[in-house]
């Protein structure tokens, strides 16, 4: 699968999530996919880095879409130091 063919499957889910979670920011695949941009171009090196400190603690300490809002706001942290 190459990086339009996951937009597409992404896209899809986003639909599919309406009737169940309604507004765009509620649906889990919102979340993943904009994990999965901002993330792709990122090396193993890059996901050390952002994973340093107490990055496990707090993702494991956090459910559902506050995790993945946890994990998109720590890409986009780290991408501005870059």
């Amino acid at each position: 699968m190459n990086y339009e063919d996951a937009i597409c499957v992404f896209n899809r889910r986003i639909r599919m999530e309406q009737r169940h979670y309604g507004d765009l920011e509620n649906r889990p695949s919102y979340w993943r996919k904009k994990i999965f941009v901002n993330s792709f171009d990122l090396e193993i090196s890059d996901w050390r880095k952002l994973r340093s400190g107490d990055y496990y603690q707090k993702r494991d300490s956090l459910k559902n879409i506050d995790r993945d809002k946890f994990i998109f706001n720590r890409i986009m942290q780290y991408k501005s130091t870059i």
